[in-house]
């Protein structure tokens, strides 16, 4: 009794902050995902991540047991490369899609001891993957800029970067530089990466990898022969970073830190980072999807199967909105479902995008209807400006209120 109280008095008081109700762009699918061809379904095992492209009348599924390539309708299967899927962070597992629509390209980082590698498939022909061979002894993530690929492993102190079009070696860098000795400097958990390919910088944050503290780096990678650290900070003593990606406007780098579920924006002047630039989900991220047309991102939660159950939902997030970065929040799956989310993609079109999701939980591909236009400022906002506490807290009772009407 004494927790529904509770829940009540949060909900009159959400009511009470909200002084308009933001509009609304997203729009949900059915409720069973959209149809997969059976032996996909069959063989393929788990389903980790998608890929969709009308121009090329393709459909990609990542699954447990290699990539599938099918019709853009999704009718038939036209080819599949099998292989042990994959490195990354269980259960997102990446098909890194970021040059596919220039270059009819994507990555995959597969599951294979020394010599790790890259897989370079052809959308329309997964059947001969090129392979890069990676020279860091250990499992690693990728970030993309300007056609090159930027590798970085917990138990390695170097950065590769390789190209992405030869998918030959360009060079290796330490990314500690050995500043700081109190870590070890041989083990130093870099993990979530991202690179700003209009300013040429490239952020690494740590994982998890105690002694190493909560930092994260910013290098100047204009020149692969020269590359320099440009600033450095400490978020916390112990969090996992584990994502990131840059919004193009401001070049602040946004993380996410599985471990407390911190989603946040660092500046790209000083790394300063705080609430007006967060944001908060009811559970943890596990997949998202950046709009940089339109500076909005997408954040999905996964369900919980708990007391009380919880919708896994998708957040639209306004990244240059400080103080109100979330817009709108919609479950993704079928309201009162307690499922997991592993892959997403987000494919654009007119008069509406799409976005897919993948529910790991029952092997399906959930989509989100995006209806054309925003209600997200497009340019940053000027130094001047102030966002009040008032803002701040609007937002969070916002999605406070979601959370107990979805439960």
């Amino acid at each position: 009794m004494a927790g529904a109280s509770f829940s009540v008095l949060l909900l009159l008081v959400a009511l009470s902050f909200l002084g308009c109700e933001a509009s609304s762009y997203l729009v949900p699918g059915n409720n069973t995902g959209i149809a997969i061809p059976t032996f996909v379904s069959d063989t393929g095992g788990m389903f980790y991540d998608v890929y969709a492209d009308q121009s090329r009348n393709v459909f990609l599924i990542l699954a447990g047991n290699g990539l599938y390539q099918m019709d853009y309708a999704r009718t038939t299967l036209l080819a599949h490369h099998s292989f042990s899927c994959c490195s990354g962070n269980y259960p997102s597992y990446l098909l890194y899609t970021d040059i596919a629509a220039d270059t009819g390209f994507v990555y995959v980082i597969p599951s294979v001891s020394f010599p790790y590698q890259v897989l370079r498939f052809s959308v329309t022909n997964v059947t001969l993957p090129t392979v890069y061979n990676a020279t860091i002894d250990t499992s690693f993530q990728m970030a993309i800029g300007n056609f090159f690929g930027f590798l970085v492993g917990q138990n390695d102190a170097f950065v590769e970067i390789f190209d992405l079009i030869t998918m030959t070696f360009v060079n290796r860098f330490n990314y500690t530089q050995n500043y700081y000795p109190w870590f070890d400097p041989t083990y130093p958990g870099g993990w979530g990466i991202a690179v700003d390919s209009i300013r040429d910088l490239l952020y690494i944050g740590v994982d998890c990898d105690s002694p190493t503290p909560g930092f994260i780096w910013q290098w100047n990678v204009s020149d692969f022969n020269n590359t320099n650290l440009v600033d450095s900070t400490v978020w916390g003593a112990d969090p996992c970073f584990n994502y990131a990606f840059v919004e193009v406007a401001d070049g602040r780098a946004w993380f996410y830190e599985d471990d407390a579920g911190f989603i946040g924006g660092f500046s790209m002047n000083g790394l300063s980072w705080g609430s007006d630039y967060s944001v908060p989900t009811v559970n943890y991220r596990q997949a998202s999807e950046y709009d940089p047309n339109i500076h909005t991102a997408y954040f999905l939660d996964r369900g919980s199967g708990g007391s009380p159950k919880y919708t896994g939902q998708v957040y639209r997030a306004c990244l240059l909105d400080p103080g109100n970065i979330i817009h709108e929040v919609l479950p993704w799956q079928q309201l009162g479902q307690t499922n997991n989310v592993c892959g997403s993609y987000l494919e654009y079109g007119a008069p509406t995008s799409t976005l897919y999701v993948v529910d790991c939980s029952i092997n399906a591909v959930m989509t989100v209807t995006i209806l054309n236009g925003t209600d997200c400022p497009q340019s940053p906002p000027s130094s001047s400006s102030c966002t009040s506490s008032a803002s701040t807290l609007s937002g969070f009772m916002a999605e406070l209120f979601s959370y107990f009407l979805f439960c």
